[in-house]
């Protein structure tokens, strides 16, 4: 008669929920999942030295797989992965997903492309479904589904996940004129919506990527917007962290 059970963490946060019907008819999804995990890792050297940096450890799994595995607990099942630096250590610990039932597939970037570039070597012949696309550095508590249902039911051709962001300034700001002060306010908070890393596109936009075109998808967002292609935002409220850097990495380990 259990109909919902929510989960919670160590903390007895609620960070998801399961349903009945989720888990007694699971249905798969179809939909390609992209994960950008080529970058150098620059910022958070020498950690990433010897490993690329979706390699890294979060609670003794690699950061890669503790993204693929909330996909696969979702029910997706076809996936794609853009590597370039250390490729091998990613491609021998992954291999062809048999490991987790799935099945993974592997661009390998001669020159890095990008965040966005690699989408180029895409098979043409993928079914005409919203590909998912994601940081191999992002990880994210997020019901894909819905960001899936907010794509389609908005007729968007790109998605772009997006959360907002809070910078608090820690003095008093003081507005002049000339030398006149008109307003003083008090730590004030700027708010603005920041990229989480993480789109929902149609396959159609993929046309607008020249093979072993170097591209971000900002880049590639805002030529879609120059050209009329409509592109949506949806706002996530869920937890979030884009693990670029190693104050970053040693928080997310440390919130697990």
């Amino acid at each position: 008669d259990i109909h919902h059970v929510p989960i919670v963490n160590k903390f007895l946060k609620v960070i998801d929920l399961k349903t009945l019907q989720s888990l007694a008819f699971p249905k798969m999804r179809e939909n390609i999942v992209f994960i950008m995990a080529g970058g150098y890792g620059k910022r958070l050297m020498p950690l990433t030295k010897k490993i690329p940096k979706p390699m890294l450890k979060i609670n003794d799994k690699p950061m890669l797989e503790v993204i693929l595995s909330r996909f696969i607990d979702s029910n997706f099942k076809n996936f794609y992965i853009s590597t370039h630096y250390k490729a091998d250590k990613i491609i021998n610990y992954f291999g062809n997903g048999s490991k987790w039932n799935v099945d993974i597939k592997y661009i390998y970037e001669k020159k890095p492309l990008g965040t966005a570039g690699s989408l180029s070597f895409l098979p043409k012949n993928i079914k005409k479904i919203p590909i998912i696309v994601i940081n191999g550095d992002v990880i994210a508590k997020i019901d894909i589904q819905k960001i899936i249902e907010f794509h389609e039911k908005n007729e968007n051709k790109i998605t772009m996940a997006v959360r907002i962001f809070e910078n608090k300034i820690p003095f008093g700001t003081v507005n002049l004129s000339n030398s006149k002060v008109e307003s003083i306010k008090e730590k004030p908070i700027t708010r603005h919506f920041v990229n989480t890393g993480i789109y929902v596109i149609d396959s159609s936009v993929l046309r607008n990527i020249k093979k072993n075109q170097s591209i971000d998808m900002t880049a590639l967002i805002q030529n879609c917007i120059n050209k009329k292609i409509k592109v949506g935002a949806y706002i996530l409220h869920e937890d979030w962290m884009d693990v670029g850097r190693k104050e970053d990495y040693l928080k997310v380990n440390k919130l697990s």
